[in-house]
């Protein structure tokens, strides 16, 4: 569901009077206020204060005043608060305290009356001279008891155990230099168990309601991140790898509300040797704690004065056997830090070699990929997080990692200022792409260069995919004139070109208006007529093929020529109007202005079977950039579901140009494709790219 929510906004050191602002977010009614604070922090506004330190309702620093009523955000649920989509959650700072910023106040007053009563326990070891006991990583162990009560329940364990990473990551997981935590191998473990428990809970939950299981993981994304970017900190980037992967497919599944029979279930982190061993004893004492309790709970609901003596018997027995569980589970937890320090470093390094070496490591498949297209192709992969990117590159001999310092405004500021200038005739886009090089690409330009490497897989996050990354430049060339880029979506890795001799095409188009929301793609029957040669005698077309435009473009159409096997491109120049939130948002426009949404491609029945297209091209998508809560999911959607369902590979435009340059940049990528079958599909539009660039077409 959506709601929003009307906070108080005031600094009193700006000397401004308090004022309203609004945030439109779309939370699931089990999530916490604290949660949706969270999203508008590290996505929206990273302005906006608010307190949050235990974050489990012990502490009380997050008290504020919720729609009127005074409470804790991380103890109060959306649906507490909020009924149904539009519901507006009004938060203001609490009454009667001095407020420092925003919804943080000033709680020395408090404090100071606290610190005034003794408690009833008090430590044995005298208090610090200043500052404050600070608690040992065993003692932080311990206090993730909530892992015993919640074993067996997803939905809360995840939380718990992110926590305790953070916890033992002393809270550098988000940080530019993860390296500095104090116990980084047992709060790897512990974010592990936390996506672990996440992939649980987004099975568990594939039964929901379509609108809830869209929401189901809007925040829980940050956990997977902050888990690669403390992997790659500790030099285990083919681990943090996985995790990027499994993010990639948990975005993906979600945007299509995947059931039961599409939901990976057993998709789980790897686990090292060592973190396996520990694993070990965990499970032996936490699986049997669900079903201990679930017969516990069976023999409580009968009356004590009805039961049995037999029945009282397996009670007491089943309680005894259950307290002997949790006794063992809280003692292993706390040895959880203990555990990784009692590990050699050359025993760790070892552990982490042999999964670097693992089969289907990233690294091991540039190299089958780079011998077999005769290019060497490199991997750059990016991780957003806040205040930072975590940048890595993986060449076909090893890994290199940095960060760029820069905040997610900044970031998304650059975005949208590079999107604006190219989709602007009149801007000279060179400046706002220099910038976005900057940050995302020279840092690692000079390890791209001695690799040698000629093409690269980018894999993209957030907002960078709503940006043609061929656009940026380095101050004197554009990145096309220096690499060919392919984009790297959740089903990437099993796609390669097919080997096809004679290429044959299927053109179908719209040229007419169909209002009011598409308008006329007057172009598109040039681009069309210069590509597919319907005569062998017709001067103008690149391949052999049949064209189908406008009343001939129909469903019937579309579905036939994807069958036909002679077919070897489908080339697709209509409205694609790409929208964020699911696939029955995005819609393909038809020559007769009915439209087909993704979902409705994705679930054909039959099935479309695009096992021998070796190209589905698109061009004339259009995406919106995806309004404020936008991440670009939709547009990786989109060609995941195409290579999904066979094809080899996808080619699609950002937004509709109008004019002829896209019938020229098609016809010489296509001609080039046919005349010279071993260069990549991405070699050859590069070639294309750079031809209509230097003006030679």
């Amino acid at each position: 569901m959506k709601v929003t929510l009307d906070i108080q906004r005031f600094d009193p050191k700006t000397g401004e009077v308090p004022r309203r602002q609004t945030y439109d977010v779309t939370v699931e009614p089990t999530d916490r206020v604290l949660d949706a604070l969270m999203h508008i922090s590290r996505h929206e506004d990273g302005t906006l204060a608010f307190r949050k330190s235990c974050a489990h309702g012990v502490c009380g620093s997050d008290a504020m005043r919720i729609s009127g009523k005074e409470g804790l955000a991380c103890k109060t649920l959306i649906r507490d608060v909020a009924d149904k989509d539009g519901d507006v959650i009004t938060l203001d700072p609490l009454n009667h305290m001095t407020v420092q910023k925003d919804l943080m106040v000033d709680q020395s007053e408090f404090l100071s009356k606290f610190r005034a009563v003794e408690p009833f326990l008090m430590p044995k070891e005298a208090a610090p001279a200043s500052g404050e006991f600070y608690q040992s990583a065993e003692d932080r162990a311990l206090g993730a008891g909530g892992i015993v009560t919640e074993v067996g329940a997803p939905e809360s364990l995840w939380r718990i155990w992110n926590g305790l990473r953070e916890s033992l990551a002393a809270g550098t997981s988000d940080s530019a230099d993860p390296s500095i935590s104090p116990h980084p191998e047992a709060a790897i473990l512990a974010g592990k168990q936390a996506v672990n428990s996440i992939q649980a809970m987004r099975a568990a939950s594939s039964g929901l309601e379509p609108r809830l299981q869209q929401s189901f993981l809007n925040d829980k994304e940050s956990v997977y991140r902050a888990l690669a970017n403390l992997l790659i900190a500790q030099d285990r980037p083919a681990e943090a790898q996985q995790v990027l992967d499994m993010l990639k497919e948990r975005e993906f599944y979600d945007y299509i509300q995947a059931d039961d029979t599409e939901d990976p279930r057993t998709t789980r982190t790897i686990y090292n040797a060592i973190e396996a061993e520990w694993n070990t004893g965990y499970a032996a004492a936490a699986d049997p704690l669900p079903e201990l309790a679930g017969r516990i709970e069976t023999l409580n609901r009968i009356d004590p004065s009805a039961r049995t003596d037999g029945e009282q018997a397996e009670l007491a027995r089943l309680a005894a056997e259950r307290d002997t569980l949790t006794a063992e589970l809280e003692r292993h937890l706390a040895d959880l830090p203990e555990h990784f320090a009692a590990i050699t470093p050359q025993a760790r390094a070892k552990q982490n070699a042999r999964l670097a070496a693992a089969p289907g490591n990233k690294r091991a498949l540039l190299a089958d990929l780079s011998q077999r297209s005769g290019t060497r192709t490199g991997l750059l992969q990016f991780i957003l997080l806040p205040g930072h990117v975590r940048i890595l590159l993986t060449t076909p001999e090893g890994w290199h990692s940095t960060v760029t310092e820069i905040t997610q405004e900044e970031l998304n500021a650059r975005i949208e200022t590079l999107a604006k200038a190219l989709r602007n005739r009149k801007s000279r886009p060179e400046e706002p792409a220099k910038a976005l090089y900057d940050a995302l690409v020279a840092p690692l330009a000079d390890q791209i260069e001695a690799a040698k490497l000629e093409s690269l897989l980018v894999h993209l996050d957030g907002r960078l995919r709503y940006i043609p990354f061929a656009a940026l430049h380095d101050g004197e060339r554009w990145l096309a004139e220096r690499w060919s880029l392919v984009y790297y979506t959740a089903a990437s890795e099993r796609q390669a070109d097919l080997d096809i001799k004679d290429w044959q095409v299927a053109g179908l188009g719209t040229t007419r208006a169909h209002p009011p929301h598409f308008t006329a793609l007057p172009a598109v029957a040039d681009e069309i007529d210069g590509i597919v040669r319907e005569d062998p005698d017709d001067p103008e077309g690149v391949l052999p093929g049949s064209v189908h435009l406008d009343q001939a473009f129909t469903e019937t159409v579309l579905r036939r020529q994807a069958a036909d096997r002679a077919n070897g491109i489908l080339h697709i120049a209509t409205h694609f109007d790409l929208q964020p939130g699911d696939d029955s948002r995005s819609h393909l426009l038809l020559g007769t202005g009915e439209t087909l949404s993704l979902r409705d491609l994705r679930l054909s029945d039959p099935a479309l079977d695009l096992r021998h297209i070796d190209l589905v091209t698109l061009s004339a998508c259009n995406t919106a950039m995806g309004g404020a809560d936008g991440t670009g999911v939709e547009i990786e959607g989109m060609g995941t579901i195409v290579q999904r369902q066979g094809a080899r590979g996808v080619l699609a435009s950002l937004w509709p140009v109008a004019d002829a340059s896209t019938g020229v940049l098609m016809q010489t990528f296509y001609r080039l494709r046919g005349e010279r079958p071993e260069l990549t599909k991405a070699q050859a539009l590069r070639q294309a790219q750079l031809s209509l660039l230097h003006g030679l077409l």
